[in-house]
């Protein structure tokens, strides 16, 4: 398995060094669901959930080349008042 900072040639700046992850929104209870229904049917593992203050939801997982990836089931950082 190859990762992206391993690779030669020009690589566009992906504005983190070390550990970091990209959260996407899945956009409600029923598409955080079936994101995860999916990724599991796939055999792939969800290494975490949490329950975030808010009553959020987001659950973690590893790309093929090893990236961090969260699903959340609605916006985890709402602008505040």
């Amino acid at each position: 398995r190859e990762l992206i900072a391993e690779r030669a040639g020009p690589i566009s700046a992906h504005g983190t060094r070390g550990s970091g992850h990209a959260c996407l929104l899945a956009g409600g209870e029923e598409r955080y669901e079936g994101w995860r229904r999916r990724l599991e049917a796939e055999g792939i593992e969800i290494t975490h959930e949490h329950s975030w203050d808010g009553e959020r939801r987001s659950f973690y997982f590893a790309d093929p080349a090893g990236n961090l990836l969260e699903v959340a089931d609605g916006d985890l950082w709402p602008d505040q008042p």
